[in-house]
């Protein structure tokens, strides 16, 4: 979710959750990006595990990955 595309979350689900903390919980921009990914990260995970479908999903490099079996 970051990486060389981390400043540019414009008119992404991201980009809400970023400027929320920015805008209403007066952080810094590297603690918003933070703040934002570890929410993303909730979100993704509540969804995978009410979904139906079984995912695969493994830590590289300090990166979740999942994939759709």
């Amino acid at each position: 979710m970051g990486g060389f595309n981390r400043d540019d979350w414009d008119n992404t689900p991201l980009g809400v959750l970023y400027k929320k903390h920015i805008h209403q919980d007066g952080k810094t921009h590297d603690e918003a990006w933070r703040l934002a990914g570890q929410e993303a990260d909730i979100i993704l995970k509540k969804v995978i595990k009410s979904d139906k479908r079984n995912f695969e999903t493994k830590e590289d490099d300090q990166i979740r990955k999942y994939k759709w079996v």
